[in-house]
């Protein structure tokens, strides 16, 4: 007899526990624009979402008895577009739904999930050449100089100190480690 755990509700919100655990490029990604996205359930790829981006003022400087700049709120909008939909599909036979949960989170979703993870985070690593504050240095943060040009950068482009953050891959944590 099928467990009555096995609904859709239960695995999806496992499966969603185990992604935010699993991903690690994902979990950087600014997401406070998703009220954005409205209340649709789904875009199709190639479908565009516009993210409101907040406005940009000019500072003028202010002197007594002199006259102030009233600038204009210039809300805008950012579209982008829906590339890919990643999915892993399983088919639940009689031997998984005897299972009870531990063992089906076990040997179902988090296998699943875990792999869904990888293929996001390595998908997203290949748009980080496009993002603002992205520093791109071929000594590796080999002495301090190019560590101060990665948070000048950063500064310059006024991102936040605490969403601030350095990915390195494999061959160069080794090289920056001394391996």
């Amino acid at each position: 007899m099928a467990n009555a755990y096995i609904q859709p509700t239960v695995v999806a919100s496992e499966a969603l526990s185990v992604l935010g655990d699993e991903l690690v490029i994902g979990n950087l990604i600014y997401r406070d624009k998703t009220s954005d996205f409205g209340t649709n359930n789904g875009y199709a790829v190639g479908s565009s979402v516009n993210i409101k981006q907040r406005p940009d003022y000019e500072v003028n400087e202010f002197s007594a008895g002199g006259s102030v700049t009233i600038q204009d709120v210039r809300e805008s909008k950012r579209s982008l577009e829906v590339e890919k939909h990643f999915d892993v599909s399983i088919e639940v036979g009689a031997k998984e739904l005897a299972m009870d949960f531990d063992n089906f989170s076990d040997q179902v979703i988090n296998p699943a999930v875990v792999r869904l993870a990888e293929k996001v985070d390595s998908y997203l690593g290949t748009k980080i050449a496009l993002c603002a504050g992205a520093y791109y240095s071929d000594t590796l943060f080999a002495d301090a100089a190019d560590a101060a040009l990665a948070r000048k950068q950063a500064t310059e482009q006024r991102i936040p100190n605490p969403g601030r953050f350095a990915l390195l891959g494999l061959t160069a944590e080794a090289s920056l480690l001394g391996a």
